[in-house]
């Protein structure tokens, strides 16, 4: 998958005294803050070098964009560790290095803290797949890749709406 070939597989894989293994990256707890700690090649890059790296992968990959909805893959591209539960909130980086965050307006002001330059809120009442139609349209998308955590009510949604679009499993 797309993050896959974006985080290394064996740089994934921690392995800790106790001779087990942990997929996941390293969440350290400072009272009622967590801190997500980066591994393997990507861990001195700044959140600029992470989307450039992930945007070398895409184009590698031969895909136009990359949706993230995982909290995790947002802190860790563009400092925002929010979850849309079943609300659209998706973090597109494009093949260019280009980030834009599809959003409730709720989460907007908090987007705008993180440093993300590009935020496209929706309101209640709204359909946040007419914003992923203008995005796509915007950075002519035909192939795109979405994260795995992606609930399916979004991701038919943006197979419906982009129907002209090839979609691939992001990882």
């Amino acid at each position: 998958t797309v993050l896959t070939s974006f985080l290394g597989s064996e740089d994934r894989i921690r392995t800790y005294t106790d001779g087990t293994k942990n997929r996941c990256p390293t969440i350290r707890r400072s009272g009622s803050r967590a801190k997500i700690v980066p591994f393997g090649h990507t861990r001195d890059m700044s959140c600029g070098s992470r989307v450039e790296a992930l945007a070398a992968v895409l184009r590698d990959a031969g895909a136009d964009a990359f949706f993230a909805t995982s909290p995790v893959a947002m802190g860790y591209l563009q400092g925002l560790f929010e979850s849309g539960h079943e609300r659209m909130l998706t973090l597109a980086v494009s093949r260019e290095g280009e980030c834009a965050l599809i959003c409730p307006a709720l989460t907007a002001n908090q987007a705008a803290r993180a440093g993300i330059p590009d935020i496209r809120p929706w309101k209640d009442g709204e359909d946040p797949m007419m914003l992923v139609q203008e995005l796509a349209g915007e950075w002519g998308i035909r192939n795109a890749a979405i994260d795995d955590e992606m609930l399916a009510m979004h991701a038919l949604g943006m197979q419906t709406a982009l129907s002209e679009v090839r979609f691939m499993r992001g990882g």
